[in-house]
C-alpha cells in the first residue's frame, strides 16, 4: 500500500490517497477540498472510493467534486449520513452560513465492514464520540490505522459539537488502543504517531 498525504480545506484536514501499486486502484480518505494538490495526488490512479471518517465539513468539502471527476463511490458510516445534507450536523453553518453541502452516499458503512480495492482491505471500526458515525479504518496487513478525528498524537477529538459524546469518545479510544500489536496511526489533523506510544497516555 502506498500513501499520499495532502493537507486540505480551511483547517488543514489530512486527506489520504491510498493505492495499490500494481492495479493503481485507490481510495481517498477525507477530501477536505478538491484543490490542485488533491488533483495532483490522484493523477494516474483509478479512484474507486471516497471514504469519510466522519461527516464534518472540513473532511467532506471536496467529496462532491472528487466524485464527479472520478466516478468513485462515496462511503460514510450510517450514523453520519445526515452530515451529507444537514448543516447542523456537518458544522458548516458554524464556519460559513452561506455554504451548503448536498451529497448522497453510495454505501453506508457499519462496524466490521470491509472496503476492498486492488489488493488492499480496510476494516471499518465504529468509534463514536467526535460524531455519531465516526470511524477508523484499519489495514491489518500493513499495520496502518486511519483515525480521523478520534485519536491524535497525545490527544483525542473534540466532544463539544452536535452529535458528540465524551463518554462514547473514551470508550472508542480505549477500543482502538486495545487492538493487538502496534499500528502506524494516521490522524485527521497534524502529524502521525504509533499506537504503542499512545497507549501510555490512556492505559
Amino acid at each position: 500500500m502506498k500513501i499520499r498525504v495532502v493537507p486540505t480545506g480551511p483547517i488543514n484536514a489530512n486527506c489520504y490517497v491510498i493505492y495499490d501499486e500494481k492495479s493503481l486502484e485507490a481510495s481517498v480518505i477525507d477530501p477536505g477540498s478538491f484543490d490542485k494538490s488533491v488533483q495532483r495526488a490522484i493523477e494516474g490512479l483509478d479512484v474507486k472510493n471516497i471514504i469519510c471518517t466522519h461527516g464534518h465539513f472540513d473532511h467532506i468539502l471536496g467529496a462532491g467534486e472528487l466524485k464527479e471527476k472520478t466516478g468513485a463511490a462515496l462511503l460514510i458510516h450510517k450514523d453520519d449520513e445526515e452530515c451529507l445534507t444537514e448543516s447542523r450536523a456537518n458544522l458548516v453553518s458554524d464556519f460559513n452560513p452561506d455554504l451548503e453541502i448536498n451529497l448522497e452516499a453510495d454505501r453506508l458503512l457499519s462496524d466490521g465492514d470491509k472496503i476492498r480495492f486492488g489488493d488492499i482491505t480496510l476494516k471499518v471500526m465504529h468509534t463514536p464520540g467526535h460524531s455519531r458515525g465516526s470511524i477508523v479504518l484499519i489495514d491489518e496487513r500493513d499495520r496502518v490505522i486511519f483515525t480521523g478525528d478520534t485519536l491524535f498524537h497525545a490527544g483525542v477529538g473534540r466532544t463539544d459539537f452536535y452529535g458528540s459524546d465524551a463518554t462514547e469518545m473514551r470508550k472508542s479510544v480505549l477500543k482502538i488502543l486495545k487492538l493487538e500489536g502496534d499500528f502506524h496511526v494516521l490522524p485527521g489533523h497534524d502529524g502521525d504517531c504509533f499506537l504503542s506510544d499512545e497507549r501510555k497516555y490512556y492505559i
